[in-house]
């Protein structure tokens, strides 16, 4: 336990300032250098369960992914026709010259990887990118930078709940054979953090009430989904951990897999539900 809080506690450190960092370059290129070492572990994972993804190819469309959502925002949705359109005749053509041929499988889990790991964490760079500023404690910052600590601090409410209320208290399974650690009780204990969270959270950078109780209960409830699939993924290739970079934790992977749901659900609430907000 001592690792992981030592080494979750380092994470805090550096994420924090990059967030905040004037521009948001240094947050962006920190989500590539995630979706990208995901991406691998993604990938290697699916080796080892008997799989065959295309990793040039993967990489290569997760880069072109990644600088045209930070260059245009969400007008790159534009360019991801010709990205996605280039990815697959190039796969498919070279499945045909490859020893062991599996297009249906190769392909998939290759373009599986790029949705799950690259597509859904470029939310954050979107999330970053929200114009507008916000004062806490007297200081003015990007309006932007808070949701992504808003999204941040509910989706560590709810590991940090679950993990100590399952512990101390949990009694009935969750999900017995897809995450055997899992409590029903801890459940419910993390998405009641992050609904607190969540609304303390939204009263000091100003999102209106009930929307922060809603967010915070959104966040909390898609957090423990996206570890849930995490475990799922790994469940079916056989594997403890996507990787081992992060002492306590595993790998990347197994650190933001709740995070690639909960960036995706709070960007398009903040800009559908919360557009009157944004233009104040």
């Amino acid at each position: 336990m001592l690792t992981r809080l030592i080494a979750g506690l380092i994470g805090i450190a550096i994420v924090i300032p990059m967030v905040f960092y004037r521009g948001g370059l240094p947050f962006t290129i920190l989500v590539g250098l995630a979706a990208i070492l995901g991406l691998l572990e993604f990938y290697g994972g699916a080796r080892r369960g008997g799989y065959r993804p295309n990793f040039a190819f993967g990489i290569a469309t997760a880069v072109l992914l990644l600088c045209y959502g930070r260059r245009f925002g969400t007008d790159a949705f534009d360019a991801l026709v010709p990205i996605f359109t280039a990815f697959l005749l190039l796969a498919l053509a070279y499945e045909l010259i490859r020893q062991q041929r599996a297009p249906f499988v190769n392909i998939g889990v290759t373009a599986l990887g790029l949705g799950y790991v690259v597509w859904l964490l470029l939310h954050f760079v979107w999330l970053r990118m929200i114009s507008g500023t916000v004062t806490v404690g007297g200081m003015e910052s990007g309006r932007g930078a808070w949701l992504v600590m808003f999204v941040l601090l509910c989706t560590w409410a709810t590991d940090t709940g679950a993990y100590f209320i399952g512990k101390f208290y949990g009694r009935k399974k969750l999900t017995p054979r897809l995450s055997p650690g899992k409590t029903v009780e801890g459940a419910v204990g993390g998405l009641a953090l992050s609904i607190i969270v969540g609304a303390v959270t939204a009263a000091i950078i100003g999102i209106p009430q009930p929307h922060g109780l809603v967010l915070g209960a959104m966040i909390g409830i898609t957090a423990q989904i996206g570890d849930l699939t995490g475990s799922a993924f790994k469940r079916e290739v056989n594997i403890k951990d996507f990787g081992a970079l992060i002492p306590g934790h595993g790998g990347i992977l197994d650190r933001i897999d709740s995070l690639l749901f909960t960036g995706p659900i709070t960007f398009w609430y903040i800009t559908t539900a919360l557009k009157t907000w944004l233009g104040s």
